[in-house]
């Protein structure tokens, strides 16, 4: 990278000064040599002083780097790192790659907020709400994923992580909920629901979400718990029902709520794929 002028009104004079000086000729008057060179010289001088820092202001060119990084290639960017962060400390790519290099990933997360919160019109806002929502599935952090998935959908409507985010949130903490902003605004009262009425047990599933995937039926509520828990390991939003027939109970293990079958159905393999086993929609 180039050496950046120092110095700035030493810089400055000396470019002035030297114009000037190929202005002197012997010849004066109004109409002179002289001072028809005066009068070109002062706009040059302008901006030979001004074009250093006008091309240093231009954002440098991250992509590059962001690619080698994603591919496990992190030398040139760590070497080129340092340069730009004291040319362009406050550019969003310079700040997002800075976030990419940092292996700390709860320090490498306010980074990338930083990225949202201070440059949200920015080609590379997305990018970082992305990686905050990735990483807040990782930690089951369900509030701050369901939060930075709706931040998404409303302000990156035309990104191309959504889909991604929508699915990476839906597959591990569960999508927000779908509520009626007038009934929120308005809820019901209390003494429309009665203690009789509560359920005595678990509380119901949404009924505005009827449809499930079955992943799993058993006979022993140990071993119901047991693959329960391996399917959480893996970030799958399951959950066990008892079913009891008489004298007879299974333990049912289901993974998501759908509102429709199609929605249901078009996750099956997708379910099937994380945890390697026969999985069908079933209506609660």
């Amino acid at each position: 990278m180039a050496a950046r002028p120092t110095g700035g009104h030493h810089y400055a004079k000396s470019i002035v000064a030297a114009v000037l000086h190929v202005a002197e000729f012997t010849e004066t008057g109004p109409h002179s040599v002289t001072c028809r060179m005066k009068r070109i010289a002062l706009p040059l001088a302008l901006v030979l002083v001004l074009l250093p820092f006008t091309l240093n202001a231009q954002a440098p060119n991250v992509k590059q780097f962001i690619t080698q990084i994603a591919n496990g290639w992190t030398t040139e960017a760590k070497r080129a790192l340092p340069d730009m962060l004291v040319d362009h400390p406050e550019d969003p790519g310079v700040m997002f790659m800075h976030a990419s290099l940092v292996e700390d990933p709860a320090r490498s997360l306010t980074m990338f907020e930083r990225v949202v919160n201070s440059h949200p019109k920015s080609e590379w806002a997305d990018d970082a709400l992305f990686r905050i929502i990735a990483y807040s599935c990782v930690k089951n952090n369900v509030e701050k994923a369901r939060k930075a998935l709706l931040t998404m959908r409303e302000q990156y409507l035309q990104s191309e992580y959504l889909a991604a985010a929508n699915d990476l949130v839906r597959m591990t903490v569960g999508l927000p909920p779908v509520q009626d902003k007038k009934v929120a605004a308005s809820p019901a009262p209390a003494t429309t629901i009665t203690p009789a009425a509560a359920p005595a047990a678990a509380p119901a599933a949404d009924p505005s979400r009827p449809f499930t995937i079955q992943v799993g039926s058993y006979t022993s509520k140990d071993q119901a718990q047991s693959t329960l828990d391996s399917f959480k390991a893996k970030r799958m939003r399951a959950t066990v029902v008892e079913v009891a027939r008489g004298n007879w109970k299974s333990f049912t293990i289901n993974v998501g709520d759908y509102t429709t079958i199609d929605e249901a159905k078009a996750e099956v393999n997708a379910v099937k794929s994380i945890c390697r086993c026969k999985a069908f929609v079933v209506k609660r």
